[in-house]
């Protein structure tokens, strides 16, 4: 669960839900979300960011979630009328560079948070995507209703591809030890 900054909505998400709900907070004892944004996978992490709306009360919003397998969606609405009607903006790691038979993991997007003063037309989010051996970080200008696609290294730092397991201090050393 999130509060939005204006302190009006919380947003939730639960294990196996594939969506995220916006609740409005007004005291009321019962009442059912304002607002469900549809995902296709469950979310594991959520952010929000309000943003003003010239000669209106209520603050346009910014919600981002990312799902189990590492994509990050993102709506804009000015209004939580507008935040349900609109379509989510995906960032997604491309995987054309790992070959058919690719046996481990896939990069995905492991990071996300919402900075600075969000707009209706734009939202600055600090990522982090790729492979734990090897994030990557960037700041991307998310336009509404434009999809990104990221590119990732098959590279680690932990060991490089490139790198064989017997060149290794380590192989070097237990190859020692057997022979001795």
């Amino acid at each position: 669960m999130v509060f939005t900054d204006d302190g009006k909505y919380i947003l939730s998400s639960a294990v196996g839900e594939r969506y995220v709900a916006l609740w409005r907070i007004d005291g009321g004892k019962r009442q059912s979300a304002s607002c469900v944004l549809a995902m296709e996978h469950p979310a594991v992490f959520i952010d929000c960011k309000c943003f003003e709306n010239e000669g209106v009360d209520d603050a346009g919003l910014y919600v981002l979630a990312i799902s189990e397998t590492g994509v990050c969606y993102t709506w804009c609405g000015k209004n939580v009328e507008e935040l349900r009607n609109s379509k989510p903006t995906k960032v997604l790691l491309s995987y054309e560079e790992f070959p058919k038979n690719h046996k481990g993991a896939l990069p995905t997007v492991l990071a996300a948070k919402l900075q600075g003063t969000a707009k209706p037309t734009a939202a600055n989010v600090f990522i982090a995507y790729g492979l734990l051996v090897k994030p990557s970080f960037q700041k991307i200008l998310m336009h509404p209703g434009t999809d990104i696609k990221l590119n990732s290294s098959q590279d680690g730092v932990l060991l490089p591809l490139s790198q064989s397991l017997s060149n290794t201090k380590k192989a070097r050393d237990l190859q020692n030890r057997g022979n001795s």
